[in-house]
């Protein structure tokens, strides 16, 4: 997690309703689905997450105009930073440069 805690691997799958789920991979791998965390992090639909193992966080961005750098830990998921879209608009994807440490 992003306050150093070992975690499982965990696949992190985004929806409509604006919520982040955390899913154990290994359980996946043999049928089952076992959700870790499931928090509304948007108010709209997520349309892009990851992991940015640089930042020790997780980037999201959504249909409400917001992207957000969040930490993962204690059984939540906290927007550690919010960037919106100057007009407003929907973010639907974005991009990490490590080289330039640039999100774009």
């Amino acid at each position: 997690d992003s306050f150093g805690e070992p975690m499982p691997q965990c696949l992190l799958i985004g929806d409509q309703h604006g919520q982040i789920h955390l899913v154990e991979w290994t359980a996946l791998l043999v049928g089952e689905l076992t959700l870790r965390l499931t928090e509304r992090v948007h108010d709209g639909c997520v349309e892009r997450l990851g992991w940015v193992s640089e930042l020790n966080g997780m980037l999201s961005c959504s249909a409400d105009g917001t992207l957000k750098l969040s930490d993962l830990g204690d059984n939540t998921i906290r927007p550690r930073n919010v960037l919106r879209s100057p007009a407003g608009q929907p973010i639907s994807s974005f991009v990490w440069c490590a080289a330039q440490a640039l999100v774009a």
